[in-house]
């Protein structure tokens, strides 16, 4: 069936992008309407590795996810139907998103489509566990059963997300602190001492001529101009297929960012295999499933492999422990936990040591970088003082 890639707003202004399949452009230009969707583009897809039929956009917030999957667990726990259920959350979820969300599902099922798959097809921008915890709960007949697991989960995330905005306020203040004296020395100050030398003819000191410059830059607007054209290349960039990926690999390389940000991955993707083997999925499927969900992860193409190793009637430890990047505790853990088909509860063991370990890092990080910033700013507000300093005692050699 043909793919269609589309641009188009809610009813509450906001953009979305996304990707669907539909039998021809009129089609899927209806679909999208029925979703409450104002189409502005609609092309043929060339291609790409994207998730079928969803609606793209910001990702929610671990927070506001951890609360709907709370909403979900206590609703379909309690035995009610998916078309009721749904319907409940559109009308009481707390973040427009989902009331906007929810109401899809409504509409999609309400066409003949699942549960799980009206979750999927609804949006992009909640994590992929929920329309696979749904299939699964579908199948299953216990469509609330992981979902408490998986709220526990989202409120770590949202816990550790908080500590890291926490712990970036205050050297935050200090960079707009140390920002606001320069530019109050370069655009006040050093003009108005600057002056006095020019009037007796003498050169100022370099430190206060360097400052007279960045004030005559900033009030030419060359350097807000410069500014300015950086932020535009950026935007630019970030739209362009396939710019998010690799600033996303990238990242992993970077000293400190790096081997967090793969930790991270790691215990997202051990959870979320956690979840569906105690939902009884079988391991090979829920490998790939894993891998499909977080195909931009740096490990989605070792659990593609180890599903593809148990068909081929192999060991799944086997792929991971062939893999550098991985910790030996973690591929020690894993093979004692395939071996006595105890990988279930294993894996909780190893994603809870994973963030453990993400939290003291992040911990360790955050000390380090207040001191750091503290003394860069220091320093860039000594080098103001001096400049001064020195101007002011430059003039009394001027009257001497």
């Amino acid at each position: 069936m043909p793919r269609f890639r589309y641009t188009a707003f809610s009813t509450d202004g906001q953009r979305e992008t996304g990707y669907l399949e539909a039998e021809s452009d009129l089609a899927a230009f209806s679909k999208l309407a029925d979703l409450g969707l104002t189409v502005t583009e609609l092309v043929p897809d060339g291609g790409g590795a994207v998730r079928q039929g969803t609606i793209g956009g910001k990702p929610l917030g671990p927070g506001v996810q951890a609360e709907l999957a709370e909403q979900l667990a206590v609703l379909l726990g309690a035995g009610l139907p998916a078309p009721r259920v749904a319907e409940i959350v559109a009308r009481t979820a707390s973040a427009p998103m989902l009331r906007r969300h929810f109401s899809r599902v409504v509409q999609l099922m309400s066409d003949g489509k699942g549960f799980a798959e009206s979750m999927e097809q609804a949006s992009g921008r909640l994590s992929p566990l929920f329309a696979v915890l749904s299939s699964v709960g579908e199948d299953a007949g216990a469509a609330g059963a992981q979902f408490p697991l998986l709220a526990k989960v989202l409120r770590r995330q949202d816990r550790i997300r908080s500590q890291i905005t926490t712990a970036l306020i205050y050297p935050a203040i200090l960079l707009l602190g140390g920002a606001g004296m320069v530019l109050f020395m370069a655009v006040f100050l050093a003009p108005r001492l600057d002056a006095i030398f020019s009037s007796a003819g003498r050169e100022p000191p370099a430190a206060l001529a360097a400052f007279s410059a960045l004030g005559m830059m900033l009030a030419s607007g060359i350097l807000p101009a410069a500014g300015a054209a950086v932020l535009i290349a950026v935007a630019a960039f970030s739209r362009l297929r396939g710019f998010g990926v690799v600033l996303r690999r990238l990242q992993l390389w970077l000293p400190v960012i790096g081997p967090i940000t793969k930790d991270v991955a790691m215990s997202h993707m051990m959870r979320s295999l956690q979840l569906m083997l105690n939902a009884g999925v079988p391991l090979s499927v829920a490998l790939s499933r894993t891998a499909g969900s977080f195909s931009d992860a740096p490990y989605a193409p070792v659990f593609e492999s180890a599903s593809a190793m148990i068909e081929a009637g192999g060991r799944a430890y086997d792929v991971f422990g062939q893999e550098r990047t991985i910790s030996p505790l973690v591929q020690e853990l894993f093979t004692i936990g395939e071996e006595t088909n105890t990988l279930g509860r294993i894996l909780g063991i190893v994603a809870e040591t994973l963030d453990q370990g993400v939290e003291r890092r992040l911990q360790r990080a955050m000390a380090m970088l207040t001191p750091v910033l503290t003394l860069v700013v220091g320093g860039g507000i000594a080098l103001v003082v001096a400049s001064v300093m020195s101007a002011i005692l430059s003039i009394n050699d001027l009257a001497f």
